[in-house]
């Protein structure tokens, strides 16, 4: 189950995530199945604080801009799936404690590489404990998608 936080943090260059992905939010229309973007541009990241926690953060994308969702998620109760009823590039972030769910649409440059930025996702959101930030693949994959600075 993932817990927001009701505090909103100041969070410019998010050079501590462990992942990080350009996507913007879908909004769910009440009970329906019909979801209407947001149209800003926005970063998603997982990132892990001092008390050792998970949290799934979304901001909008400019440099000085406030973290506007941040869960607290456990290891292996979360995982980013594309939505399969989508042509376009949705995902949806679902927990297997609870029925919550989270809408976004991947706002990377190169939609050939989604589904690998979303297995790395899916790593961290999984525990996988050999996932790093150093890892050839996962590197190469975020400076391709963000040029030089990462946090863009």
């Amino acid at each position: 189950m993932a817990t927001p936080l009701f505090s909103q943090h100041q969070h410019g260059a998010v050079s501590e995530s462990l992942v990080e992905f350009k996507a913007g939010r879908l909004f769910r229309d009440g009970e329906t199945n019909w979801v209407r973007p947001d149209p800003r541009a926005g970063l998603c990241f997982v990132k892990k604080e001092d008390d050792e926690l998970l949290r799934f953060c979304w901001k909008e994308r400019s440099s000085n801009a406030l973290v506007e969702e941040e869960l607290i998620v456990f290891p292996g109760d979360v995982s980013l799936e594309k939505v399969t009823q989508s042509s376009g590039r949705v995902y949806v972030l679902k927990f297997k404690s609870s029925s919550q769910r989270l809408f976004f649409w991947l706002q990377e440059a190169d939609a050939t590489r989604d589904a690998q930025l979303i297995n790395s996702v899916n790593d961290v959101l999984g525990g996988d404990d050999d996932f790093s930030m150093g890892d050839d693949d996962v590197r190469e994959l975020l400076l391709e998608s963000h040029g030089s600075h990462v946090s863009d």
